[in-house]
């Protein structure tokens, strides 16, 4: 169970500063001047992505099962997103702690925590 506290405060922190990060972009700048490209709904898909990770990791941390599953689907995208950044543009060690970040979360959120029965 502290496990999963631990987990929902680092994914409290990394969705809410994302989050509020893409929802501000998309409000202030992007927004303002943006056509429909591709790159504004993958944004606004982040931004919705990184919203309910909020809402999920604060479940977490209060011990619902349900939450899991969410914050096993935000890890997942998040590091679908760093392999894509690490195929177009470039190695980033920022982008490297945070697919590390997302796999050991992955791992921890999904272990079995029972002996298998013979």
């Amino acid at each position: 169970m502290k496990t999963y506290k631990v987990l929902g405060a680092g994914w409290l922190a990394f969705c809410g500063y994302f989050g509020l990060l893409f929802l501000w972009q998309l409000l202030h700048g992007i927004a303002l001047k943006a056509r429909p490209t591709p790159d504004l709904f993958i944004a606004i898909f982040a931004c919705a992505v990184y919203l309910c990770g909020i809402v999920a990791s604060i479940y977490l941390f209060r011990g619902a099962r349900w939450a899991r599953r969410i914050i096993g689907w935000v890890a997942t995208l998040t590091f679908i997103a760093v392999v894509a950044q690490f195929i177009a543009i470039s190695f980033s060690w920022f982008a490297c702690g945070v697919g590390v970040f997302a796999v050991v979360s992955l791992v921890l959120l999904f272990r079995s925590r029972h002996e298998p029965v013979a």
